[in-house]
């Protein structure tokens, strides 16, 4: 359970309110007035499909043809990051704030629910960020008047299904990798994968973001193997060598960098690692390879794997090198689509996994990896 106060520049008679729902979370729900929802009336409405992306990311995705598609979307700014999905209400009834449960299940109490996070607020309206994409939400409205609680119905949304960005200050190019389907029909799960550029600038809030908001126990910096993380004393830091693409001088056909690559990957076959977050620099080129894998082990199509690439051309770290093109760098992720076919003679599952096995990396490992990212 969590409880958000929203509207800073009321923030002292918010905080007297949470005096008051510690009283309310213990009284049980005699003190509480079900309706049958005439007095309390919400948006989105019940069964509703909302967006939590920016206009230009969702335009891409919900019209996306080819990888051409996005070169028009090349600014040098940060427009991936998610949108807050807005919750307002009308009540007929005179109250002195409001508190509303935002869950997956069903079961909000004012009396306090797992997995539910309260927010309270003066104001008819909260705003939810960073939700997971393709999810069910409900929620209810709690008008509090005195020691009096009117509770609206049972209000529900659907977030759309198309990726989920995260923001965290300071650091750029930041998106969840779950959501993806995979073997099976069954998806990556949502809060536990996350990609994105270094880490090196983040702000304090940043810092916050990133070890509680996220909850990373795992950052994998796929640059050097030299780097010092600013979160070496928080998590565990895995430091490699990494590979991009073939034929790039640094590619996953060098037996010096499928040392790296072995390692990074080997790092999702372990169950306490998670959540992970992996970045090289401006986490497009050997961010984008690690996600390729990864996303190949839980058996994502490739063409789910290239609108996943090509998000990175929404963000400034994503387009630092100008004038790069995401038709040029598709071609590159292409090349080594078609380089690993040819080489291990298979499908595009096929071909990785034999390549897997041949640099190191066991049978038994990548069915681990895919028991912890996929969900069922």
């Amino acid at each position: 359970m969590k409880t958000v106060l929203k509207n800073k520049p009321r923030v002292i008679a918010l905080i007297l309110a949470m005096t008051m729902i510690a009283a309310l979370f213990g009284c049980g729900n005699n003190a509480v007035k079900e309706e049958k929802g005439e007095l309390i009336n919400a948006s989105p409405s019940s069964g509703e499909v909302v967006t939590i992306l920016p206009e230009s990311l969702r335009t891409f995705y919900a019209n996306y043809e080819n990888p051409k598609s996005v070169d028009p979307f090349v600014t040098g700014l940060d427009i991936y990051q998610p949108v807050p999905v807005k919750i307002s209400w009308t009540c007929e009834q005179d109250a002195d704030y409001y508190i509303v449960g935002l869950s997956m299940k069903k079961n909000i109490e004012i009396s306090g629910s797992e997995d539910t996070t309260y927010f309270v607020t003066v104001d008819n309206f909260v705003e939810a960020y960073e939700l997971f994409a393709g999810k069910t939400y409900y929620y209810r409205v709690f008008a509090v008047k005195g020691t009096d609680v009117l509770a609206s119905v049972l209000f529900s949304f659907k977030t759309e299904n198309y990726i989920r960005t995260v923001y965290v200050d300071g650091v750029s190019n930041t998106r969840d990798l779950g959501g993806k389907v995979g073997e099976g029909g069954r998806k990556i799960k949502q809060g536990i994968i996350y990609r994105g550029a270094a880490v090196d600038g983040v702000t304090k809030q940043g810092k916050v973001d990133f070890l509680e908001k996220l909850g990373i126990k795992t950052e994998i910096d796929l640059r050097t193997g030299t780097e010092l993380s600013v979160f070496r004393k928080d998590i565990n830091v895995i430091s490699v060598l990494a590979p991009c693409y073939v034929n790039s001088g640094m590619g996953i056909e060098l037996p010096e960098y499928q040392v790296g690559l072995a390692e990074e990957i080997r790092a999702f076959a372990n169950p306490d690692n998670f959540p992970i977050y992996f970045h090289c620099a401006i986490g497009r080129d050997r961010t984008g390879t690690l996600a390729f894998f990864i996303q190949v082990i839980a058996g994502v199509s490739e063409e789910e794997i290239i609108k996943d690439y090509l998000t990175s051309f929404f963000s400034v770290s994503g387009t630092a090198d100008d004038p790069a093109t995401p038709s040029n760098y598709v071609g590159n992720l292409t090349v080594m689509i078609n380089w690993l076919k040819e080489q291990y003679k298979g499908n595009l599952k096929q071909s990785v996994e034999r390549f897997l096995i041949d640099i190191g990396i066991t049978k038994e490992e990548i069915k681990a990896i895919r028991a912890n990212i996929l969900e069922g």
